[in-house]
């Protein structure tokens, strides 16, 4: 169960525990449009994929519906720029009133993202711009959005680099792995390089390419308050070593907290989630125990409550480890203002202090 706030959110999607249908609810958990959709999907910005009558479409906070064209199987409006709508394996986009920009031809669709969205035509990578049209022609073998300015791209068979939004070499390839350059904080981005022997280590670069902590780490994450989870590496670490234990270390690439455990995920709100002995407990900025190992799984904090599940149920903490929502639920979804829960496959929201706001305690 991932943590996804969606703080600019006003309708929230709900099927009716009554007529199985679904449609969306203001935050105080009256129905803002009605329950008539086979599908509702979360609302972006303005408008969310819903389906109706066994058509797929878009509708409005209004409750306009507008259906997408015939054959649509599949709609997605995440994110800006035009709607993506698939059609057999195929996607293309399609404009507000449903008409299609660009005919179903791409393989794969990722989101627009500062204009531009990620797509795989015959097996390659490239961008298009909101209107479809080719802004960087398909030929890598893979692509990341961009971010400060800067994508992954790795060309086939090849090493990893990062282009500019002219699809220009801004960063040579010559990493085995990357990841996408942190907005926040540093502006740096994992990157990995191949040793002989099949050794394989991790370090940071900045956004010239130049090292910010030299190759170090058998796995590394990216920075979040000053500091990032790693595993302690050797130039001949295998690149499939699973076994070495993560801590954390500074900007400086000292360790803070000694690897110890056998997973970690980012620090938030003074806190971070780690696991140890195949069960997940919480330690501070100094390596102590705020709550020992007892978890099945946990997220990092998110607004000062945390998902977390046990016994093969989900609920939620809040940062002194205390029960808001217990876990007796098959999902858990973090919505921004509102929770949202599944249990025994009926859909429900609670506010962030665990009040029932629509469904099982308020049902339609």
């Amino acid at each position: 169960m991932t943590s996804a706030p969606y703080s600019e959110k006003n309708l929230w999607d709900l099927r009716s525990h009554v007529s199985g249908k679904a449609g969306y609810i203001h935050r105080s958990g009256a129905w803002a449009i009605e329950p008539v959709f086979d599908e509702a999907h979360s609302f972006y910005g303005e408008i969310a994929a819903a389906k109706y009558s066994g058509k797929w479409g878009v509708v409005d906070k209004e409750g306009r519906w507008t259906p997408a064209p015939a054959g649509v199987s599949m709609i997605n409006t995440y994110g800006e720029g035009p709607t993506r709508a698939k059609v057999a394996d195929k996607w293309g986009l399609i404009d507000e009133l449903g008409r299609w920009i660009v005919e179903p031809k791409f393989s794969y669709e990722f989101s627009f993202h500062a204009g531009l969205m990620v797509v795989i035509h015959a097996g390659k990578y490239g961008f298009v711009d909101m209107n479809g049209d080719w802004h960087i022609e398909p030929h890598f073998e893979r692509l990341g959005s961009f971010s400060r300015g800067l994508a992954i791209a790795r060309l086939p068979k090849g090493k990893v680099g990062f282009i500019d939004r002219q699809g220009d070499w801004a960063i040579e390839p010559q990493f085995a792995s990357a990841t996408n350059f942190q907005e926040e904080e540093f502006h740096t981005a994992t990157v990995g390089l191949n040793w002989k022997d099949n050794g394989y280590l991790e370090g940071y670069i900045d956004v010239q390419g130049e090292w910010f902590l030299e190759p170090k780490f058998h796995r590394a994450i990216s920075f979040r308050n000053g500091l990032a989870g790693a595993q302690r590496g050797e130039q001949g670490d295998d690149y499939n070593n699973e076994n070495e234990r993560w801590g954390f270390h500074d900007t400086n690439g000292e360790w803070v907290i000694e690897p110890r455990f056998q997973g970690v995920r980012h620090f938030a709100e003074g806190t971070a989630p780690v696991e140890f002995d195949d069960q997940f407990g919480f330690i501070d900025i100094h390596g102590n125990w705020l709550l020992e190992p007892t978890l099945d799984v946990a997220w990092s904090a998110e607004a000062g409550l945390i998902i977390a599940g046990t016994n093969r149920k989900y609920g939620v903490l809040d940062t002194t480890f205390e029960w808001v929502m217990p876990p007796i639920y098959n999902e858990v979804w973090d919505c921004g203002e509102l929770i949202k829960v599944v249990a025994d496959g009926q859909e429900s929201y609670l506010d962030r202090t665990g009040k029932p706001i629509a469904g099982l305690a308020a049902r339609p």
